[in-house]
C-alpha cells in the first residue's frame, strides 16, 4: 500500500491505540468541479484560490481611482491590474488563515467581487488575474499523466484528476500504518456515485500514482451508501439506503421513519459508520439534508452530524474536513453531537463551542494545499489529534482553565433511558 507516514506510524504504535474515523467533505473539498451544481473543474479551481484571496474596503475619502477603488488587497496595494507596477508582486494568499484579518474579507465574501469574478477569478479583467501562476500550478498538479491511458472514473472529461491524489494518498497511508481506521464520505450534494466509482477504481490499483494497488476491504459498496435526514416531528437524524433517484432501495420513495432499512438510533448510526474491529478499515458516504441546514439558516444544530465522545476510554477519534467551515458561531456547516461517556444521550453543542473545536475534530480544508501537499490531510489528523488531546486534558488541575465537558455543556450530561 506504499510508504507509511513516519508521523502517522510513530502515533499508531502501541496496544491502547484509538481507532480512526475520518470524514471528508466532497465538493472542493476531495472533488473539484460540480457538474450538478454548475461548476466545471476550472470554475472550481478558481473559486479555491477567490477564497483565500483577502481584500479590505478604503474609505471613500481615500480612493485613488481605477476599477474597484472601493477595494484594495489585504496588504494595501491595488485590485486593479492596470495600477500595478511590473515588480509589485501578487499580495500574499492566505489559505490557513481561519479568522479574517482586522478589517479584511475574503474576495470570495464580498458580493460584489464574488458574483463577477469567483468562477473567473484569474481570467483576463478579473483583479485575480495576479494569481494566474498559482492557479497554472494547481492546474499541473492535478492534470492526469499523458502516458497513461485515461480512466473515466478517475480522471474528468478534460484530462485532470477528478479527486485529489491527496485524498488517495492518505487512504493508502492510514492502510500501511496498520492503525484502525474508517472514512466517512459527506455530502449535500449529488456527487455520492461519482466518488465511489473513483474509490473502486482505486481499490482495483487502477490510479495511476498508486498501480497495482489492490485493498479490497476500502471499496465503497452500496450497502454503506446513506441518506441523512432530519425528522421535521422531533429534529431527530436518521439514516436510510441511498438510492440516487432519492428513493428508498424498496422504491417506494417513502420519507416514513418506518421505511425498510431506516436507522434511527444515534448509537446504530454511529456503529454502522464507524465499523467494528472485525470490519475494519471500511468506507461508507452520506449524502446529508441540505434542505434542514438551509431551512434553518445554516445553523450550527442543523448542518452534517459528527458524533463526539468525550470519555478518555473511548476508543475513537472522529475528524470532519471541509472546506466550508467557517468562523462563525451562527453558521457551520457540521453539526457537533457530543456526550461526555459512553451511555450518554449525544446532545448538540453551541455554536460557540464549534468554532472551539476548528482545528481538533473539524479541520476548515484551504484546497489549494491538499491539491500541492499529498501529506496534508496526514499532517492535519496530526495536529488535529494532538490538539484535542491538549483541550481533554485542560481542567484536570487546580486552578487550570475549564474542562472541555464544560466548554461543551456536558457537565451535567443525561442518561440514555
Amino acid at each position: 500500500m506504499g510508504q507509511c507516514n513516519s508521523l502517522l506510524c510513530a502515533r499508531t504504535s502501541g496496544s491502547s491505540l484509538r481507532r480512526l474515523c475520518v470524514h471528508f467533505d466532497i465538493n472542493e473539498t476531495i472533488l473539484l468541479g460540480d457538474p450538478a451544481g454548475g461548476d466545471t473543474f476550472e470554475e472550481s479551481l478558481n473559486k479555491i484560490l477567490a477564497k483565500v484571496a483577502y481584500v479590505k474596503a478604503v474609505p471613500a475619502e481615500e480612493q485613488k481611482g481605477g476599477r474597484w477603488p472601493e477595494w484594495v488587497w489585504h496588504d494595501g496595494s491595488p485590485l486593479d491590474p492596470d495600477l500595478r507596477t511590473s515588480d509589485m508582486p501578487p499580495p500574499p494568499l492566505l489559505p490557513d488563515t481561519f479568522a479574517d484579518p482586522p478589517g479584511c474579507k475574503k474576495l470570495y465574501n464580498v458580493k460584489e467581487l464574488k458574483k463577477p469574478f469567483a468562477k473567473s477569478f484569474t481570467h483576463a479583467g478579473s483583479p485575480g488575474v495576479v494569481y494566474r501562476p498559482e492557479y497554472e500550478r494547481l492546474l499541473a498538479a492535478m492534470r492526469w499523466p499523458t502516458d497513461v491511458p485515461v480512466d473515466s472514473r478517475l480522471c474528468s472529461s478534460d484530462g485532470y484528476y477528478a479527486c485529489l491524489p491527496a485524498f488517495f494518498h492518505t487512504l493508502s497511508s492510514l492502510k500501511a500504518s496498520g492503525r484502525p481506521f474508517s472514512v466517512v464520505l459527506r455530502t449535500f450534494g449529488t456527487d455520492l456515485p461519482r466518488v465511489q466509482a473513483a474509490i473502486n477504481a482505486f481499490v482495483e490499483g487502477k490510479h495511476p500514482l498508486h498501480a497495482g494497488v489492490r485493498c479490497p476491504e476500502l471499496r465503497l459498496c452500496d450497502e454503506r451508501m446513506w441518506r441523512g435526514r432530519y425528522s421535521s416531528a422531533d429534529g431527530s437524524f436518521t439514516l436510510q439506503p441511498y438510492d440516487e433517484r432519492g428513493e428508498g432501495r424498496d422504491g417506494s420513495g417513502s420519507s416514513t421513519r418506518e421505511a425498510a432499512g431506516f436507522m434511527l438510533s444515534e448509537v446504530a448510526m454511529l456503529d454502522e459508520l464507524q465499523g467494528d474491529a472485525k470490519s475494519l478499515p471500511r468506507v461508507s458516504a452520506v449524502q446529508d439534508d441540505y434542505e434542514w441546514w438551509d431551512e434553518h439558516g445554516n445553523a450550527p444544530s442543523a448542518g452534517k452530524p459528527l458524533w463526539l465522545t468525550l470519555d478518555s476510554h473511548g476508543k475513537w477519534r472522529h475528524i470532519f474536513f471541509d472546506d466550508n467551515i467557517h468562523n462563525d458561531p451562527d453558521d457551520s456547516i457540521v453539526a457537533v453531537r457530543a456526550r461526555a461517556h459512553i451511555g450518554d444521550d449525544f446532545l448538540p453543542v453551541s455554536g460557540a463551542a464549534t468554532v472551539r473545536l476548528q482545528g481538533s475534530v473539524l479541520k476548515k480544508v484551504p484546497t489549494i494545499r491538499p491539491i500541492l501537499d499529498k501529506e496534508w490531510f496526514l499532517q492535519q489528523i496530526e495536529e488535529c489529534e494532538a490538539q484535542l488531546d491538549e483541550l481533554m486534558n485542560q481542567g484536570e488541575g487546580a486552578g487550570s482553565t475549564r474542562s472541555l465537558a464544560a466548554e461543551l455543556g456536558l457537565d451535567h450530561p443525561r442518561s440514555s433511558s
